[in-house]
C-alpha cells in the first residue's frame, strides 16, 4: 500500500501553487481593505464635518424661533394698532361717549386691515370673531388667503394678554393671536412654502443622528481591525489546510490512474491498478498518449459543435445588445407633458419596436411596430426600421403618410416575401396637442378623456408594410387636451393568453388603459404590463410585449 502521507514531486508543486494562489491574495487584499476602512473611518469621523452638521442643525433651530418669535411680536403691535385706531377715529370725528365709541371700535375692525397692516413685516393679519366656542374668520390681509384656517379653536382667557401660538391646520403657517376684548381675536403671522417645516423638523432629525457618530468611531474601528485581522488569520489557516488537501487529493489518484490507462485503453476493463511510477507527471502523460488516438476524432466533433454553439451564442448576445441600443435611452422632455414606453421580448430578441424623438422644436415624432416573426430575423429587420424612420423622419417631419411610404418601400425591396410589418406612427405638436397619425395593421391606439367617456380607437392608415407597394397610406387625425391619455400596444398585449388559451383581447385592453388613466404615465404603463402578466398567469410570454402612453398634464 502507498504511503498517503509521503509528498511526491507533482503534489509538492500543487501545493506550492495552491498556497501562492490563495494565502497570498489573501494578504494583500486584507492589506488594502484595512487600508481602504482606516480613510473611510477617518473621513466620516471628520471634526470639520460634524461641525458643519452641528450649525446647520442650529440654523434650522434658530430660524423656527425666529419666526415664532417675529409673529408673536407682530401679533401684539396688530392689537396696538387696533386699539390705537379705534380711539383715534372716536376722536376725529365726535366725542368719545359710551354709545358711539362701541359703534365706532366695530367701523374699527372692519377696516383697520387694509391700512397699517401693509408697513409690516408679517405674511399677513387677521381678525377672528367669535362665535359660541368658536372663532371664525372675519377680514384678513391680504385679503383671500386660501391657507388660513376660516374656524379656529382658541382656548386663551380674555384677561391674557400675552400672544400664544395658533394651531392652523397648515403646519407651514406659523401665527400668533391675541386676544381683544372678549369677542375679538388679532392674528399676525408667516406662510411658508409647502411642506417647509416638514423638511425642516425631518433636516433636523437627520443631522441629530450623526451628531452621535463620533462616540463609535474608535470603537468601531479597533473592533473592525480585530475581526479583519481574525478572519485573516482564519483564511491563511484554512487555505495552507485546503491547499495540502487538495494536492493530495489530486496527485494520490493520478499515479494509480497513470499505469491503468493503458490497459483501460485496450479494453480491459477489468484491471485494478497496481502499477507504481516515480514521476506521476510522466507516467499520466505515457498513459494518456497511448488512449489519444482513439479520443482524437470524438474530442475533433466535440470542439466543433462547442465553438459552433458558442458563436451562436455570442451571436445573439451581440444581437440583443444592439437591439437594446436602438431603443431611446431617455424619451423627450416637454412641458405639459409625460412619456412612458418599454419593450419585453419574449425571446433574447424580438421583433417590437419603438421610437421617441424630437423632429423640431415642440413636435415629437414616436412610433411602435411589430416585425412578423419572433428571433434574430425579426431584429435585423426592427433594426432597418430603425434606421429608416429615424433618417426619413428629418427629410419629411410633417408628412407621417410620406414617410411611411417610404418604409413600405424599402421593406418591400429588402426583405423578404413573407416578412412584414404592422407600425402606429405618429406626429404631436407638444403646444397645440394635435396629432398627425398613420396605423398600418397595428393594435388601434386608443385615447382616454378624464371622466366616464368611451376611449377612441385610432385606426386610420393604411396596409400592413411590406406587401403592397405604393403611397397606400392617409394620415389621421386628433387632438389630446388636458389630461387626455393616449395608449398604445402591440399584439403581444391583446393576444396574450391564460393558461386554459384565453386571449387579453381589445376590450380587456380598453378597460386596463381606462382605470389606470388618471395615473401618471410611467405607472400607467406599469399598471398595464402588470394586470397583462396576472391574466396570463403561469402561462410563457408567447409574443413580445410593448407599451406606449403619452399623457397631456396641462
Amino acid at each position: 500500500m502507498a504511503n498517503r502521507f509521503r509528498m511526491g514531486g507533482f503534489e509538492r508543486k500543487i501545493l506550492i501553487a495552491f498556497l501562492i494562489l490563495s494565502v497570498v491574495p489573501t494578504f494583500i487584499i486584507a492589506f488594502f481593505g484595512v487600508r481602504y476602512f482606516g480613510s473611510y473611518v477617518d473621513r466620516l469621523s471628520n471634526v470639520a464635518l460634524r461641525d458643519s452638521f452641528r450649525n446647520s442643525m442650529e440654523i434650522a433651530r434658530q430660524y423656527s424661533m425666529k419666526l415664532e418669535s417675529d409673529a408673536s411680536a407682530m401679533a401684539l403691535r396688530l392689537r396696538d394698532d387696533y386699539r390705537a385706531g379705534g380711539e383715534y377715529r372716536a376722536r376725529a370725528e365726535s366725542p368719545v361717549t359710551e354709545s358711539n365709541k362701541a359703534t365706532e371700535k366695530k367701523k374699527t375692525a372692519e377696516t383697520f386691515l387694509t391700512g397699517p397692516v401693509e408697513s409690516r413685516e408679517a405674511h399677513f393679519s387677521a381678525l377672528y370673531v367669535l362665535d359660541g366656542d368658536t372663532w371664525r374668520l372675519k377680514s384678513s390681509y391680504p385679503s383671500r388667503i386660501e391657507r388660513l384656517d376660516l374656524d379656529l379653536t382658541f382656548e386663551a382667557p380674555a384677561e391674557d394678554a400675552r400672544p400664544r401660538k395658533i394651531p392652523f391646520t397648515d403646519q407651514d403657517v406659523v401665527g400668533f393671536g391675541v386676544r381683544e376684548g372678549e369677542d375679538k381675536l388679532l392674528v399676525s403671522g408667516f406662510t411658508l412654502q409647502p411642506g417647509m417645516m416638514e423638511m425642516m423638523r425631518q433636516t433636523g432629525t437627520d443631522l441629530s443622528r450623526y451628531s452621535s457618530v463620533g462616540l463609535y468611531v474608535d470603537i468601531l474601528r479597533r473592533y473592525s481591525l480585530f475581526v479583519i485581522g481574525a478572519l485573516v488569520l482564519i483564511m491563511a489557516v484554512a487555505a495552507a489546510v485546503a491547499s495540502r488537501l487538495i494536492a493530495r487529493r489530486i496527485s494520490y489518484p493520478i499515479q494509480e490512474l497513470a499505469a491503468a490507462t493503458d490497459r483501460i485503453a485496450s479494453g480491459d476493463l477489468e484491471h485494478r491498478v497496481t502499477v507504481k511510477a516515480k514521476d506521476e507527471i510522466q507516467s499520466l502523460v505515457s498513459s494518456f498518449n497511448n488512449m489519444t488516438q482513439e479520443l482524437e476524432e470524438n474530442k475533433r466533433n466535440l470542439i466543433a459543435m462547442a465553438r459552433r454553439e458558442a458563436q451562436v451564442a455570442r451571436d445573439f448576445e451581440i444581437a440583443r445588445q444592439v437591439q437594446q441600443n436602438l431603443f431611446p435611452e431617455t424619451l423627450p422632455v416637454e412641458a405639459g407633458w409625460d412619456f412612458a414606453a418599454s419593450c419585453r421580448p419574449a425571446r433574447a430578441v424580438g421583433g417590437d419596436y419603438y421610437d421617441m424623438f424630437e423632429v423640431s422644436p415642440g413636435k415629437v415624432l414616436f412610433a411602435q411596430g411589430d416585425v412578423a416573426g419572433k428571433g434574430l430575423g425579426a431584429s435585423l429587420v426592427m433594426a432597418g426600421v430603425h434606421a429608416v424612420v429615424r433618417s426619413s423622419a428629418g427629410v419629411l417631419p410633417e408628412n407621417p403618410a410620406k414617410l411611411v411610404s417610404e418604409l413600405n418601400s424599402y421593406l418591400i425591396g429588402s426583405s423578404a416575401d413573407e416578412t412584414f410589418v404592422t407600425m402606429f406612427l405618429g406626429l404631436l405638436d407638444c403646444k397645440k396637442g394635435k396629432i398627425w397619425y398613420v396605423n398600418c395593421g397595428h393594435p388601434p391606439a386608443i385615447v382616454i378623456k378624464p371622466g366616464n367617456g368611451k376611449p377612441e380607437d385610432l385606426t386610420h392608415g393604411g396596409p400592413l408594410l411590406g406587401i403592397i407597394p405604393g403611397d397606400n397610406y392617409e394620415t389621421g387625425e386628433c387632438k389630446l387636451s388636458r389630461g387626455d391619455t393616449l395608449v398604445l400596444v402591440s399584439d403581444g398585449v391583446t393576444e396574450a393568453t391564460n393558461p386554459v388559451g384565453e386571449m387579453f383581447d381589445h376590450g380587456r385592453f380598453v378597460a386596463t388603459s381606462t382605470r389606470y388613466a388618471g395615473l401618471p404615465a410611467r405607472e400607467t404603463m406599469r399598471s398595464l404590463i402588470e394586470e397583462v402578466d396576472k391574466f396570463a398567469a403561469d402561462a410563457e410570454q408567447a409574443d413580445d410585449i410593448s407599451v406606449m402612453v403619452l399623457k397631456r398634464t396641462t
